[in-house]
């Protein structure tokens, strides 16, 4: 009797309770959850000095193709982020 109950148990309920305590999904937060937003340019960004606005916070910025330039005004979308420095691209 013990082991058919076991095995009730082990198949009955234990597949329930797994769904119900998985995990959920990973919510992208901080600087992971950048990628793709898009970011309007305060100050001319080149290959060597720029600043966007991401989200309500300021962002140094450099071009993905570094033989660009953005002019302030400009959308773009934040393609990474490289330390403190958002990699941003004007895009089609």
């Amino acid at each position: 009797m013990f082991a058919l109950a076991s095995v009730v148990l082990l198949l009955g309920v234990r597949p329930p309770l797994r769904r119900r305590y998985a995990q959920p999904p990973a919510l992208t937060t901080g600087i992971d959850a950048l990628p793709g937003k898009h970011a309007l340019v305060l100050e001319s960004v080149d290959a060597h000095a720029g600043r966007v606005k991401i989200d309500g916070d300021v962002w140094t910025a450099r071009p993905l193709d570094e033989t660009e330039s953005y002019e302030a005004g400009t959308t773009v979308t934040v393609m990474e982020i490289d330390g403190a420095t958002a990699v941003v691209w004007r895009g089609p």
